[in-house]
């Protein structure tokens, strides 16, 4: 009698081994063999996509599986309980089951479903149902891939031009800025050696001074995007002004009482000229403050003229031309000329 109980129990010992076994050989006989994920494409509608391409290895009957990719942003090692994502292959084998093959399946993600400059770790997965029963299998490798969406930069119009200094202005949107400024530079293109940092929010400006007169540059805004990459605006092209001077020119049509006598304003540094004519003195370096003609001359940069009356006959006088610009106020004046009125 123990004999048959003994015998009957390693019967059913043998066969809970087997079907054990059984049930072990069948779940792994689904296996990932390898993942692939494609740089951004672009879509049809302006977007960008990228494809997540899992290979499977599969020789089991009447089984049915689905595999994809478990995404998150959170932790490192996302699997069915952890995870912001769960992607599902969308082409999914029609060939009947039970024959080795090696299958590819992909999936289109959207660049828009992600967080821009955010790490996203990512692990496949075959989710196969045996006997009614749920069961994941994982691939060994975990992977990650950074979102990374550039700013935008904007080199706004070039104000407050003088002889020596401007106004630049710039613009920046999106992106993970490390640092932003200017490029300016006598050279085309301007680029980073020649870079001026600027701090404030997306819109930023930079006072620019110390630069040389009448002189061509080249200007660009640009932002440093994770400490990597660097994105320009466009070049915008602007040149400073003449500096403020004024010349005497001459001195004619001497009577014994007056004289004519014509000068130039040849530049104003960016601040426009309000007045501007001659002064003149029987002593040398004569000023504003001895006989001047007013404002008969009018304004702005440019040749005038004007005829110093009143003179007495037979003296020498000393006349030279002067400008004032509504900015500083400060005078200007040309060379100090000489000549004698008629007897």
């Amino acid at each position: 009698m123990m004999n048959k109980l003994f015998v009957k129990i390693q019967i059913f010992i043998a066969a809970l081994i087997i079907f054990c076994n059984c049930e072990k050989v069948q779940t792994d006989k689904i296996e990932i063999t390898d993942v692939k994920i494609s740089e951004w494409l672009p879509n049809d509608t302006g977007g960008y996509v990228h494809y997540f391409q899992i290979s499977l290895y599969d020789e089991i009957k009447d089984t049915t599986f689905k595999c994809g990719v478990f995404i998150s942003k959170t932790t490192n090692y996302p699997d069915k309980k952890n995870h912001n994502f769960c992607f599902y292959a969308d082409n999914m084998p029609e060939s009947e089951m039970g024959d080795i093959k090696k299958e590819c399946f992909t999936k289109q993600i959207d660049i828009n479903l992600y967080e821009p400059n955010t790490t996203y770790y990512w692990r496949a997965f075959v989710k196969k149902m045996i006997q009614g029963r749920e069961e994941f299998s994982y691939y060994d490798k975990i992977d990650n891939f950074y979102i990374s969406v550039l700013p935008d930069v904007t080199t706004h119009t070039v104000a407050n031009i003088t002889c020596d200094a401007a106004t630049l202005e710039g613009e920046v949107k999106g992106g993970k800025v490390t640092e932003k400024g200017f490029c300016l530079s006598e050279d085309n293109p301007p680029t980073l050696k020649d870079k001026y940092l600027c701090e404030g929010g997306d819109y930023f400006t930079l006072n620019i001074e110390n630069l040389l007169s009448s002189t061509l540059y080249y200007v660009r805004a640009y932002a440093i995007h994770n400490s990597q990459d660097t994105v320009y605006g466009d070049i915008k092209i602007f040149t400073t002004a003449a500096p403020f001077a004024v010349e005497t020119i001459g001195v004619y049509d001497i009577t014994n009482v007056s004289a004519k006598c014509s000068g130039e304003v040849t530049g104003d540094c960016g601040f426009p000229v309000f007045i501007r004519g001659f002064c003149w003195s029987v002593s040398p370096n004569p000023t504003i403050n001895d006989a001047h003609s007013g404002d008969s001359c009018g304004a702005g940069t440019g040749e005038f003229d004007y005829t110093m009356a009143g003179l007495k006959p037979n003296t020498q006088y000393y006349v030279k031309a002067f400008a004032m610009n509504n900015q500083t106020r400060a005078v200007e004046y040309g060379e100090t000329l000489t000549f004698t009125t008629k007897e």
